[in-house]
């Protein structure tokens, strides 16, 4: 009998490895297929950020992401003298991505520089879908380590589901925004580490002080890849809350570790704060994604309903896995004590992220995707702690363990090896000559200032005054202009706010390019 509920067991440890891995190999498969151009936001502004670490002496120059041309300073001396409020116009006058500053009267990037300096060790034109199917591989290869045969059933189908919507979540969102990658594998760390970090904590042990110090430090780094990954902080709040009144200077110890090897982990986000704002403190994203406008909550809450399916879904289902792992443990045991305080802080930290996010005036789904990996990693890691052997121990892996890594490993390398560099194309021709010009264009104006190195601007996010008086002033400055029709409407926004006339001369991806001919 006990041979067959052994050979049982095994059995379901492959078929749990076997699932992860299919999966991983599915994600990978789709995303080494999939495209890879620059175009919008945040295609562009991670992209451009990871040419100036590869171009850069150092990795600290390449921390200033301002824009240095000759067209851009004629922008720049128009912002220094006009008398529009900066809120009208501010974004107008720069590339997607790109924001002016008038404390430093600077054009600068709005992204922080982690997740374009991860890029920039990759080739152009491969680094994007490399980096998703590494964010894969880690992801995988974390949950797969915690499948093991002598744990109970429910612990290794809790570990699988979650891990497979870790993956779910993550394969989802890394095209809309390649932060998203990095931020969710690193989400999936920290829980594994959290969780390794109370398997060692015994009331009689000596803190794990090397595990403590890696949370720190990997929290502070989050910051440099998604500010809001600063709510990941959530995963020091189940260590420190082991520590009762009679442990004072245990809990002190760990809460000063922790903090000062976040302060380490946070500095490149903080000098890039203070090289392209002039302040450690002032992020580099604009007013308009930063601001609060409580009164979109339910109109965001009804847009992740309709957008956001698939977070809802997954989890709808952690939870109900929250209530399967909460009736299997008691609070009689510190090992179980600490499985039920993991799903409370995790679950706190999930409806906190949700919350802020909800509340901000522009909200997209996958805003929150990496704080729904890392409430699904905890949740599902956490079945671990029900065991009261440490299995988290690399000496305790077994023969499967090896295995389902190592063939993860190989998906990625194989992945890796089948990546395909598009052909790029030929660069527009419809500007003669030297003369200074700009091309006002919607999300296609990316590429071509990335591509092509052409200078482009979004009209569109200026006032109708500021359109009227910078179209202006560029004609007085015979600076050509150029209009991309290709979203928001682009020409009649700028028909509707220049005194001339528009011929079109050429077309970029099947949209017409008008060349502005101004009044005399």
């Amino acid at each position: 009998m006990k041979k067959f509920i052994k050979k049982s067991t095994s059995l379901i440890v492959m078929i749990c490895g076997v699932i992860l891995l299919t999966y991983q190999i599915n994600n990978t498969w789709v995303s080494i297929n999939e495209g890879e151009e620059i175009t919008g936001c945040d295609s562009f502004g991670y992209a451009r950020q990871a040419d100036l670490f590869r171009q850069s002496k150092n990795s600290v120059s390449g921390l200033n992401t301002s824009i240095r041309s000759d067209f851009q300073k004629i922008l720049q001396d128009w912002a220094s003298q006009t008398r529009l409020p900066e809120n009208d116009w501010y974004q107008m006058i720069a590339p997607h991505a790109h924001h002016f500053r008038k404390g430093t009267g600077e054009t600068i990037n709005q992204y922080p520089p982690g997740t374009g300096w991860l890029l920039s060790h990759f080739n152009q034109g491969r680094s994007r879908r490399t980096l998703w199917i590494i964010s894969y591989t880690i992801i995988s290869s974390l949950f797969l380590s915690l499948i093991n045969k002598n744990r109970a059933v429910i612990s290794n189908l809790a570990i699988t589901l979650m891990g497979l919507g870790c993956l779910y979540v993550t394969n989802s969102y890394v095209s809309r925004s390649d932060s998203i990658g990095p931020s969710c594998a690193l989400a999936a760390i920290l829980s594994f580490c959290t969780i390794k970090t109370l398997n060692k904590i015994k009331t009689d042990s000596n803190l794990p002080l090397y595990l403590i110090s890696l949370i720190g430090t990997l929290t502070g780094l989050s910051l440099s890849l998604r500010p809001g990954n600063i709510v990941f902080i959530i995963c020091w709040l189940p260590i420190l809350s082991l520590y009762d009144s009679t442990e004072i200077k245990r809990l002190l110890k760990a809460f000063l570790i922790l903090l000062s090897s976040f302060l380490v982990g946070g500095i490149p986000f903080f000098a890039a704060n203070q090289i392209n704002t002039g302040s450690f403190i002032s992020t580099t994203y604009s007013y308009l994604d930063t601001q609060f406008a409580l009164g979109k909550f339910f109109e965001n809450t009804s847009r992740l309903y309709i957008d956001g399916t698939l977070i809802i879904i997954s989890l709808l289902i952690t939870f109900l896995f929250t209530i399967i792992i909460w009736r299997q443990t008691s609070s009689d045991s510190l090992n179980q004590a600490k499985v039920r305080l993991v799903l409370i802080l995790s679950w706190s930290g999930m409806l906190f992220m949700a919350l802020v996010m909800l509340s901000k005036a522009i909200f997209i789904p996958y805003y929150i995707a990496p704080q729904v990996v890392m409430t699904l990693s905890l949740v599902g890691m956490s079945s671990c702690l029900i065991d009261q052997q440490d299995y988290i121990n690399f000496r305790n892996f077994s023969k499967h363990n090896f295995a389902f890594i190592i063939t993860s490993l190989a998906v990625l390398l194989l992945g890796g090896f089948h990546i395909q560099v598009p052909a790029l194309e030929a660069r527009p021709d419809f500007h003669k000559g030297r003369q200074e010009y700009v091309v006002w264009a919607g999300g296609l104006g990316s590429k071509l200032y990335y591509y092509h190195s052409i200078n482009t601007a979004k009209l569109n996010f200026g006032t109708t005054k500021a359109r009227e008086e910078i179209i202006s002033y560029l004609s007085e400055r015979k600076v050509k202009q150029y209009i991309l029709d290709d979203e928001f409407s682009m020409k009649n926004i700028f028909d509707q706010s220049s005194k001339g006339s528009l011929r079109e001369i050429s077309s970029y991806r099947n949209k017409p390019i008008y060349e502005f001919v101004p009044d005399d």
